[in-house]
């Protein structure tokens, strides 16, 4: 297999997926400098003397023991120069994303939390469309809900279902018939007075609205949804916006199934932005899912002086690596 897993147009293109072109694209996609080849060289020709850094798998991720506070390691290719000073020589920024692939796949999602909120919504738009689906399908119903109606009006969002899927609503046991008279309260006279002949039978045209209500009250819940499945779409329609505006809970009555239908329906970028009502430590979890290459350039948004923060004090090896086989290149 071809050790270098992820090419540079690779690169490129997921982080033209990100809008990173701000992070020194162009050595990424020029090549990297004389360093980095020469340790992409060294290690595909087999003369990588550190065995601790395996070839990646077939996923592209790399399954050795990467730079952890290896001080011997460190000591044997330091030269006497300390972490920081080596990191000075070499630069960070452009060899940032060749010391990400030194690091097995483990170590990059131990450093997911490095990522800002902004970066970990910047790093799900690496995920297809399919699985950014999942991803909220996986989610509790509520969540589910919140994120549709941040997006949708709720009636705009009722009116997406037939009656048949809002009539589950109305038989929840959570609406009971004070609280669908109430919502019956919104309907002209007319409908109430179809309403209440479809239900009894009776010549209901004199009587007036307050009449109406009050005949209601007297009626159980079953007598009131018989008569409601008779009622026309618009008018329903309105019923079951008005008792789920006063108890948005009557919403999760709604299957799952129809929900994500709905979401399903939504493009790609308007599916980003509802990550952003999830928590950070939420994100998180979805951007440490991420496929190896994917990962790489996630983490190519981590603040460069927190990076360099992290290799001289965790992965001090790494920087003595790559710093060694630029000196021989040199």
């Amino acid at each position: 297999m071809k050790v270098d897993a992820i090419s540079n147009d690779t690169a490129y293109y997921f982080l033209r997926q990100l809008g990173l072109e701000r992070f020194n694209v162009k050595n990424l996609s020029a090549g990297h400098c004389a360093t980095a080849r020469s340790w992409e060289s060294k290690k595909a020709k087999g003369a990588w003397s550190m065995s601790r850094y395996a070839e990646p798998d077939e996923n592209g991720e790399v399954e050795g023991v990467d730079g952890q506070n290896n001080n011997v390691a460190y000591l044997s290719r330091s030269n006497g120069n300390s972490p920081a000073e080596l990191l000075k020589k070499i630069g960070l920024s452009a060899n940032k994303f060749t010391f990400l692939r030194m690091m097995r796949g483990s170590t990059l999602r131990a450093l997911v939390p490095y990522l800002n909120k902004e970066q970990l919504l910047l790093a799900m738009r690496l995920f297809p469309k399919m699985l950014l689906v999942r991803l909220i399908g996986s989610l509790p119903k509520d969540m589910l809900l919140k994120m549709i109606l941040h997006t949708i009006p709720l009636k705009k969002f009722l009116a997406l279902f037939k009656a048949k899927v809002l009539f589950s609503i109305v038989a929840n046991k959570r609406l009971n018939v004070r609280e669908m008279v109430n919502g019956l309260e919104h309907l002209p006279r007319e409908e109430l007075q179809r309403l209440m002949t479809n239900i009894t039978g009776s010549d209901t045209t004199q009587l007036s609205k307050p009449e109406l209500l009050g005949m209601f009250r007297e009626l159980d819940k079953l007598q009131l949804m018989n008569g409601l499945r008779k009622m026309g779409q618009e008018h329903f329609l309105e019923f079951v916006y008005q008792v789920t505006k006063k108890d948005p809970q009557l919403l999760m009555a709604l299957p799952r199934g129809e929900l994500m239908k709905v979401v399903n329906s939504m493009p790609k970028p308007t599916l980003v932005e509802l990550f952003n009502l999830l928590p950070k430590s939420q994100l998180e979890q979805f951007v440490s899912m991420l496929p190896y290459k994917a990962l790489l350039v996630a983490l190519y948004q981590i603040d460069n002086k927190v990076m360099e923060s992290l290799l001289v004090n965790q992965f001090p090896d790494l920087i003595a690596a790559l710093a060694g086989d630029g000196l021989e290149a040199a």
